[in-house]
């Protein structure tokens, strides 16, 4: 009797190599480190936004930001200012085919949640308070005036799609500056409306500066055009502060940038 003994064979589906690459793929991109992507993030921002003391993955790490822009040589410029430390943590959802990432910083309400799906990304309802002087990475005039006070944000569910929507409200409160000894000059609501086009309103709450004015984002960047003016007890001290934010037209000083 012969018994003949066959060597069983393993043979690869069609798109077995496929799956096996995706897996691959997934599982790298799971494990990418933030600081990967750290470089990438400071030239498509021009320099204003620069990751400092990175730690974990670009799904689940902290990280503190520097807001800094361009200098004429064409390179970033030391940080006007540097947030305190943020973490984050990403999860995602097969069944729904979203992710979801919670960002948790200690002055806001509750952590910021940023939803991704396919029909856009979401931004859900928060409100968080940081420091003034962060205004500094908008370049001027903020650069100039060296502001201080608290910026109070808060914002209702924020789409970002074909169709975006949302509202943004941010307010100055207490605003003061190392070149006026007017302290403090006022408190500001700059409201942004996402609908498109996407448009910015700024009025003034109290002070003795007052400021107005509206834009647009075109191509990316902010057309704004306003005026700046004061009170007329507060004439002769803010005359040096409002030739610096603006250009003299009449009894105000128009503001464009």
């Amino acid at each position: 009797m012969t018994i003949q003994l066959e060597q069983p064979s393993f043979k690869l589906g069609r798109y077995s190599f496929l799956v096996l690459f995706l897996c691959l793929f997934i599982t790298l991109l799971w494990q990418l480190p933030v600081s990967f992507i750290s470089p990438q993030i400071e030239k498509m921002s021009a320099c204003k936004i620069k990751l400092y003391q990175v730690q974990g993955t670009l799904w689940n790490g902290s990280s503190s930001i520097g807001l800094s822009e361009l200098n004429e040589a064409g390179a970033c410029k030391a940080p006007s200012a540097i947030t305190e430390r943020l973490y984050w943590k990403t999860s995602c959802q097969l069944l729904s085919a979203q992710c979801h990432t919670d960002i948790s910083v200690s002055r806001s309400q509750q952590p910021i949640r940023i939803v991704f799906g396919f029909k856009g990304v979401q931004i859900q309802n928060n409100q968080i308070q940081l420091p003034a002087n962060l205004l500094e990475s908008l370049g001027s005039p903020w650069n100039s005036l060296h502001p201080q006070g608290l910026l109070d944000i808060h914002w209702n569910d924020l789409n970002f799609s074909k169709n975006s929507d949302g509202m943004v409200s941010v307010k100055v409160v207490n605003l003061s500056s190392s070149i006026s000894k007017v302290a403090p000059l006022g408190s500001y609501e700059l409201k942004i409306s996402l609908n498109n086009p996407i448009s910015a309103n700024l009025i003034t709450l109290n002070g003795p500066l007052i400021l107005n004015g509206q834009g647009q984002f075109i191509n990316q960047a902010l057309h704004f055009e306003g005026n700046a003016s004061s009170t007329p007890e507060a004439k002769n001290s803010l005359t040096g502060l409002l030739s610096v934010i603006g250009i003299k037209n009449g009894d105000n000083y128009q503001l464009k940038f």
